[in-house]
């Protein structure tokens, strides 16, 4: 069948119209549609969340009410032992999970440490003298200076040094320049 098949509407009862042959509708225009629909029914339930919660909260403390206040729940005790009985019991099995965890990994640690980092490799990295790294690692403490090329300013001891600072581009800081 040849898609650029021209089809007459019939005004007064719709017929020929493109909603009830969507073969007519390219596949790119189709996935546009669905997806412009999804997104539009997830706003629209984001927006209305507020007023989902206030209504089930509404909903609970009717139901609650109702429980404790005409079902007389206050004067029944078995209703608070099936509360308490139901909170000890969550209550022991995470601490059973607690038990098992610590007896299976006492002992062991898995972590690996990230190794010690002297001076000469802080200030290779950081491209700034070792003197000011040294003096830097004995002051009470450091300011640091974000300028708005990819260097900081530190300072401490009465000392100021520059050092490079470039997160985003890392082959900067091992570049031998």
């Amino acid at each position: 069948m040849d898609k650029n098949i021209r089809v007459r509407v019939d005004m007064l009862t719709g017929e020929g119209l493109i909603i009830e042959r969507p073969a007519l509708l390219s596949k790119l225009r189709r996935c546009s549609e669905w997806t412009c629909n999804l997104l539009a029914w997830a706003s629209w339930l984001m927006l209305l969340r507020p007023v989902l919660i206030l209504l089930l909260w509404y909903l609970g403390m009717r139901v609650a009410y109702h429980q404790m206040v005409f079902l007389e729940g206050f004067d029944n005790p078995e209703f608070f032992a099936y509360g308490a009985l139901s909170v000890v019991t969550i209550l022991a099995v995470a601490f059973a999970w607690n038990r098992y965890n610590y007896l299976r990994f006492r002992g062991v640690d898995r972590r690996k440490p990230s190794g010690t980092c002297g001076a000469q490799e802080l200030a290779k990295y950081y491209k700034m003298p070792v003197a000011s790294v040294e003096s830097l690692q004995t002051a009470p403490y450091v300011e640091v200076s974000f300028g708005r090329d990819e260097s900081v300013e530190l300072s401490g001891n009465g000392r100021k040094a520059k050092a490079l600072y470039a997160p985003q581009s890392l082959g900067k800081h091992f570049s031998e320049q």
